[in-house]
């Protein structure tokens, strides 16, 4: 547009320290703009915990966690980049401040001394699993478990009746690893190779519906152990110290988009 003939003109700036504010206003909107537009890119630490986090058929993480994850993070203006890592690798990247944020993960007070949760992002209801749908074969108490070899994952307390009936060895632990833990429990089981395991409700029948009509027979047994589980997201406390960010500031941006959004 031509400021002249429509009888108007932008003021002249006049001096050099004048022309240097100028500039550098237009620097400043020029690197705003864009990143507000496009969001900054924020690596998360992803872990496979189908049905609540997982690679989808079209190759992007998708599920409950990654769902809300990702929604609360775009409402703070980040473009969430899931970088895929085994679990212990998560863990190890928020203890050593590698990566700032992972997907959530089940609280404890052992994690809580290097990274910092988010409010609940869903909870997860714990059983033992078998072979064969007799429920009367199920357990009442910890003694109904005497003898029999019970696959669980490792490192994981289920609350403080489970551990002191592990301590008193009533029954043999069966410790899983690798990509798929509790899918090794299931062929495990499926095969004789223990008595009972250990699994969260959605991801036991997620599974069972997967791998059909492979472990038809696996059933979960009605009693839960221990209470519910919450699951946060947390934050690693060491990238923050790190990078001189409060930590505090930005969970409870998380928590109150989190509850705003109603993705719990």
């Amino acid at each position: 547009m031509n400021f002249m003939k429509q009888g108007r003109m932008l003021p002249l700036v006049r001096g050099r320290a004048a022309k240097a504010v100028v500039l550098a206003v237009i620097a400043v909107w020029l690197f705003v703009v864009p990143a507000r537009a496009q969001g900054q890119v924020l690596e998360v630490a992803a872990w496979s915990h189908p049905p609540y986090a997982y690679v989808g058929d079209s190759g992007k993480w998708q599920g409950q966690a990654v769902e809300a994850v990702e929604k609360v993070l775009v409402s703070m203006g980040y473009a969430p980049r899931f970088v895929a890592l085994p679990f212990k690798r998560c863990l190890a990247s928020m203890r050593h401040g590698d990566l700032s944020i992972m997907l959530p993960c089940a609280i404890s007070e052992e994690r809580s001394r290097y990274m910092q949760f988010s409010d609940p992002v869903y909870r997860i209801s714990t059983v033992l699993w078998k072979k064969g749908s007799n429920m009367e074969n199920c357990w009442q108490d910890y003694d109904d478990l005497a003898g029999l070899r019970i696959g669980v994952g490792l490192g994981y307390s289920y609350g403080a009746n489970w551990d002191e009936a592990v301590a008193t060895g009533i029954f043999v632990l069966e410790f899983a690893v690798g990509k798929s833990p509790i899918l090794n429990h299931f062929q495990m089981a499926a095969e004789g190779r223990i008595d009972m395991f250990i699994s969260d409700l959605k991801v036991g029948y997620y599974l069972k519906a997967k791998h059909a009509p492979r472990f038809d027979d696996i059933y979960p047994c009605p009693k839960k152990i221990g209470k519910d589980r919450a699951f946060g997201t947390p934050i690693s406390r060491k990238y923050f110290e790190n990078h001189g960010l409060s930590p505090d500031a930005f969970i409870d941006r998380f928590n109150a988009i989190l509850k705003e959004s109603g993705v719990r």
